[in-house]
Parts: structure tokens; sequence; C-alpha cells
């Protein structure tokens, strides 16, 4: 059901006239993650198909339960990373990517629509349930009018956030009590 969600939304992301940001959870099982489960979630960012391609996006990755469980944060191919973005209580901020079109030199953005901007892990460090909520709040997001041009134009103003949430289930107690053995086998190694 997650991941039949997150490709509505893609390809809704893809085919409307707007600009998004949408998180893909492909990642995480259909009924969310467990106790010591980890997952890999990609945010994309699309824009109106009469522009050339995303310029730059400056964002905050925020969740219901802080910064808890996040890790393996990157920048991903083909933009580059700003300043490295800060951890705090919320999430993981200041999250600035762009990518240059520059014809003059023969250098050109790449136009795929979406494309992917930056991934980060998720892992269940608590046992108890609860519904882990992610989304983004951005400053910045622009685009490159056209592959010829280096012009760009603000996007913010109609900017979809992305949004998700994310089960985390107890397991059995059974599972639960085979779990504690086993990190208590690793503590005395």
């Amino acid at each position: 059901m997650i991941r039949a969600a997150i490709a509505v939304a893609l390809a809704c992301a893809h085919s409307t006239s707007g600009q998004a940001i949408v998180f893909d959870l492909s990642d995480v099982p259909a009924g969310g993650l467990l106790f010591g489960e980890t997952a890999t979630i990609r945010a994309y960012a699309s824009f109106p198909p009469d522009l050339y391609a995303v310029a730059g996006i400056e964002t905050a990755l925020l969740t219901s339960e802080g910064s808890e469980g996040l890790g393996g944060f990157s920048i991903l191919p083909p933009f580059d990373a700003g300043p490295a973005p800060i951890v705090t209580d919320d999430g993981i901020e200041g999250i600035l990517a762009g990518q240059i079109n520059f014809p003059a030199a023969g250098i050109f953005a790449d136009p795929t629509n979406p494309v992917a901007v930056f991934e980060f892990g998720y892992s269940v460090t608590r046992t108890d349930e609860f519904d882990l909520e992610l989304f983004t709040r951005t400053d910045r997001f622009d685009a490159y009018v056209d592959r010829g041009s280096t012009d760009t134009i603000d996007l913010l103003g109609n900017l979809t956030e992305a949004s998700a949430i994310i089960p985390i289930n107890v397991p059995a107690p059974g599972v639960l009590a085979v779990l504690g053995l086993l990190s208590l086998g690793r503590r005395h190694r």
C-alpha cells in the first residue's frame, strides 16, 4: 500500500504542471517498519514541464520524532551539495543542493523530471508503536528556464512540500526477546 501510494505520488508530481518535493518510500515494507529495521528514503523534486531543470533547492527534512533514527544523509548526483546540513532536534536543516547549467562552457543541467535530490536512512531504535511523520520545509526552489540559458525562475510560491507517514510497529513478544538476547550477546564480545 505504501509503495503504491508513493508510485502514484511520483507519477502525479511528474505529470502535473506544478512543482513538488515527494518522498520515495519504496524501501519501506508495506506494513511499515519494526524495531531494528532500516529503510532508505529518497526525496525527488518535480517542476513544470515548460521549464528545463531544477537549479537549486534549500530545504529541511523534519520528523515527528526529531533526529533520532536518521542517518546516512547524502545529496545525490547530479546535484552538488552546499555547506553540510545541520542535525537538529527536529531533523536535518540547511539542506542545500544545486546543479549548474552553463551552456557557454558546454555544461548542462540534468533535465530529469522528477529528479532525485537527496536520500537518508531511518532506523527504528524504539520498541513502542508510533507513526513517523516526515515532511520538508523549503526556503528556495528554483528551476532553469531553458537549456540554452543560465536564467532561473523562483518556484517556491506554488511548491507542494513532501510529507509521508511510516507506521512503526511493535514486533511480536517472542521476536523482542530474541532481539534482546542478541543485543546482550553483542555487548559481551
